[in-house]
């Protein structure tokens, strides 16, 4: 049976169904595992803690274990043979290239991959339609191959982001992501950065993340037709108008927001919407 990155979540569903039901494998349970692992990764930081605990991950023999090596600027992910068959592994390794394409908001191209099995099988065929890349059947390891870059890619999804994806029964159910636009990119990453160290990255520190130049994220951020600091305006704004909705005391909220002092965020504020963030609150608590 063929399928393809851009197979339907039912036709994946049915695939892996008829995978697990010779082996008594409940689907909802493959759905749990799925759903311990998402929560274990969504808070690395990049790619490379993503892979490290997705090693740990193995769970009653429902995933296969994984292992990776860095050599030459390639990163080899290898995976135990599994007892369920060539098939079930595959569909399973393609889950988690999904899930990690998936957290980095970007694709990862296969560079090559090879399969314990006998090449030019069913299920090297199954493989170059769901990889689109060569395969090399007949080796002692199976194994995917991707350029070293990426490991530095960073974790741009959230928690909220994970909810919408948490109902799906097995991660091979995971999309392959869609194009973000560079905007929506970066404001993940700022909001991901002040959750984690408190305070909002620079403009260098958001391009060496996404793996471009200081003037090469400008521009590309100019070509559609915003900016940095825009885009981190608006996105202290939105979370200003949320958090003066709580009881948090103003200065709190500057720090929270990545402001020097009250006074600074406060100007920064009115100058945003005209009014003091003192009256924007007292408007909501009396609305």
């Amino acid at each position: 049976m063929m399928a393809s990155p851009q197979t339907a979540p039912g036709h994946w569903n049915s695939l892996l169904s008829e995978l697990y039901r010779p082996f008594g494998i409940e689907p909802r349970s493959v759905q749990q595992a799925s759903e311990l692992l998402c929560r274990c990764v969504i808070n690395a930081e990049k790619l490379s803690g993503v892979i490290g605990l997705a090693e740990q991950f193995p769970i009653g023999g429902l995933f296969p274990r994984l292992r990776y090596e860095s050599r030459h600027n390639l990163i080899s992910i290898y995976w135990d043979s599994d007892s369920h068959g060539s098939a079930f592994s595959i569909l399973q390794i393609a889950g988690y290239l999904k899930l990690f394409s998936w957290l980095i908001g970007t694709q990862i191209p296969v560079l090559k991959l090879q399969l314990c099995t006998p090449q030019g099988d069913s299920i090297s065929s199954l493989v170059e339609s769901i990889f689109n890349c060569n395969v090399s059947g007949g080796q002692r390891q199976s194994a995917l191959a991707f350029e070293g870059s990426w490991l530095q890619r960073p974790v741009i999804r959230t928690y909220i982001d994970l909810r919408s994806i948490l109902g799906l029964p097995s991660l091979a159910l995971i999309p392959w992501p869609s194009p973000i636009s560079l905007k929506l990119r970066v404001t993940q990453l700022i909001t991901k950065t002040i959750s984690r160290h408190g305070q909002a990255p620079a403009l260098g520190e958001v391009a060496s993340l996404l793996g471009r130049s200081y003037s090469t994220l400008r521009r590309q951020l100019q070509q559609e037709g915003t900016s940095f600091q825009a885009i981190k305006d608006e996105w202290r704004l939105q979370q200003a108008k949320e958090l003066l909705q709580s009881e948090k005391p103003l200065a709190d909220i500057a720090i929270i927001l990545g402001f020097e002092s009250n006074s600074v965020f406060s100007r920064a504020f009115k100058s945003w919407t005209g009014i003091a963030p003192s009256i924007f609150r007292n408007t909501q608590n009396s609305s």
